[in-house]
């Protein structure tokens, strides 16, 4: 079958043997994306990765930003921005056009 398929006998048994590595790894992911959103629904919405992140790590878990952002992402959690965005800078409209 592996000759058919293309596949390495070796790559093979390698992925067959890491099924349980896998499935441990699926299962931490979906107990961590449980406690983020838990701390994502107790800050109403308003915490991002990185906040999340020092929560969790004051909590215990060893997780890095960038995973925790990873798994917001792809459930689709995201933080708010309650401040409005404005422009500091305002075009001089006296001013004579730049010359070169």
């Amino acid at each position: 079958m592996c000759d058919v398929l293309g596949w390495d006998r070796s790559g093979y048994y390698a992925w067959h043997q890491n099924k349980e590595a896998r499935q441990e790894k699926v299962n931490t992911e979906e107990g961590l994306a449980c406690r983020i959103r838990e701390i994502h629904t107790d800050s109403r919405g308003s915490l991002r990765a990185l906040r999340i992140t020092r929560k969790l790590r004051d909590q215990g878990h060893v997780v890095n930003r960038k995973r925790v952002a990873r798994i917001m992402r792809e459930r689709e959690i995201a933080g708010i921005t309650r401040r409005k965005s404005r422009s500091l800078t305002r075009q001089d409209r006296t001013a004579p056009p730049h010359r070169i």
